[in-house]
């Protein structure tokens, strides 16, 4: 997984799917009219891989894989900077 600043510093704004970061780098996802959080997976545990971009939140994401296979996203973005920590 690389460092998300870095990603952030080199990427802004929309970008094609196909310019995604495919090393497990969560990053938002636009699919379906939906902005989510997620990743690219190799599924290289699953008997029959069948890489794919999935949502995450929960043990099976957070629309569930039927629905991360039918709305794979078009476009990405790089997740947002932290808020600064309150120094008080």
């Amino acid at each position: 997984m690389t460092d998300t600043t870095d990603t952030q510093s080199a990427v802004s704004g929309w970008q094609p799917i196909a310019t995604a970061p495919k090393d497990g780098t969560t990053v938002l996802l636009w699919a379906v009219s939906r902005v989510v959080p997620g990743r690219w997976s190799e599924e290289t545990y699953a008997k029959r891989p069948r890489p794919l971009w999935v949502t995450l939140s929960g043990a099976h994401g957070l629309l569930g894989i039927s629905w991360d296979r039918d709305n794979q996203p078009t476009h990405w973005m790089p997740l947002p900077s932290p808020p600064a920590e309150d120094t008080k």
